[in-house]
């Protein structure tokens, strides 16, 4: 449901159902004849209202009544994505973070092993959960749950808060745009990174930044 009436996706389409004038009937508009949904589990909505779900193209927003493609700059990484399993994506908006986060199953992967992280703005990406569900506890902690496999280990993990019972070393990637989408002669590196560390034992952190490729 968006503000206007109820957003419908087919796998190549995407329109919109309002009431009609009269109030007793419905009727449909035509938003985009070639966008649609590929994965149903991926359509969320972002606290501006602002719609995003995946398509067979990247991904895809609606805004003001327009459809439109918000994943140019990760055209290369979507390229990647496993066609025949992109229905199992699945999807959640982090109220915390301000940030729309999909799972997409890449290569030969039958799960979704890849979050593709959106903040209206610049995307990023993760790979340390295969995410087979995604939620977000409806309280006031807002904290999001993920089913699926870490590591070697399956089960339902309390995305980015430490687990205690990891006794291995664990790794992690973040990968972040290194050119503006619309001026690729413009960098956009990131000049800081921040590391919130929490003294519960003592261990070693490792960190390896890679800038501009």
């Amino acid at each position: 449901p968006v503000a206007q009436g109820l957003l419908v996706c087919t796998e190549t389409s995407t329109f919109i159902i309002q009431p009609s004038d009269d109030g007793l009937r419905f009727r449909y508009q035509t938003l985009h004849p070639r966008a649609g949904c590929v994965a149903p589990s991926s359509m969320r909505t972002m606290a501006n209202g602002m719609v995003v779900w995946l398509g067979r193209e990247g991904f895809y927003a609606f805004q003001n009544g327009q459809v439109g493609l918000v994943s140019e700059d990760k055209y290369l990484s979507l390229r990647d994505r496993n066609m025949a399993r992109q229905r199992a994506s699945v999807a959640a908006y982090d109220p915390k973070e301000k940030t729309y986060r999909c799972w997409v199953p890449t290569a030969g992967s039958r799960v979704p092993d890849r979050c593709y992280i959106w903040d209206g703005e610049d995307w990023k990406e993760r790979n340390d959960v295969k995410a087979s569900g995604v939620c977000v506890t409806q309280n006031h902690t807002n904290y999001m749950l993920v089913a699926g496999k870490r590591g070697t280990t399956n089960g339902v993990w309390l995305l980015d808060h430490e687990n205690g019972q990891f006794a291995v070393t664990n790794t992690a990637s973040i990968e972040t745009g290194w050119l503006k989408a619309m001026r690729r002669d413009t960098r956009k590196s990131p000049k800081k990174v921040l590391l919130w560390l929490r003294e519960s034992s003592q261990s070693t952190v490792t960190v390896e930044a890679m800038r501009d490729w």
